[in-house]
């Protein structure tokens, strides 16, 4: 609802911001158009006029998608994906099965897939301090850390 409200003019910065917009520096946006190039030239995106929403999409998802290992890929969450980037993370997040207001699974949810994302604090977080949350997976973070 808050986006369809919104007009063309007022979306210009989010937009650029979510996908990177066209950066030439930006490498995984590089390959996302790339990618849209050769599904219009192998034929599997049949409508040509929409190469460039293909690659805006596939830039969106390099930039803001989060693992999820319940069904093993990536998903994007629209609020987590506005989260801070840290590579000492306050906070992380966990994605569990769709919940009704009980707690008890939603109707319909194992057999949709649905999931909920929520964020965790990995410590303390003192009031006022940016919320921020590691790119890598938790497990690559301590993985890299010193003994």
């Amino acid at each position: 609802e808050f986006f369809a409200s919104k007009s063309n003019e007022d979306l210009v910065v989010l937009r650029a911001l979510e996908c990177h917009s066209d950066r030439e520096d930006f490498v995984a946006g590089r390959f996302a158009d790339w990618v849209a190039q050769l599904a219009v030239r192998l034929g599997i995106l049949v409508d040509r006029s929409r190469e460039a929403a293909l690659a805006r999409f596939l830039r969106m998802i390099s930039v803001n998608a989060h693992t999820v290992p319940r069904i093993r890929g990536a998903m994007l969450f629209f609020w987590l994906s506005m989260f801070s980037h840290s590579c000492s993370p306050n906070a992380t997040y966990s994605s569990d099965q769709a919940a009704d207001a009980s707690g008890k699974s939603a109707p319909g949810a194992s057999e949709t897939g649905e999931c909920v994302a929520k964020p965790r604090a990995l410590r303390d977080i003192e009031a006022g301090e940016v919320i921020s949350m590691g790119y890598l997976s938790l497990s690559m973070l301590l993985a890299a850390a010193p003994p």
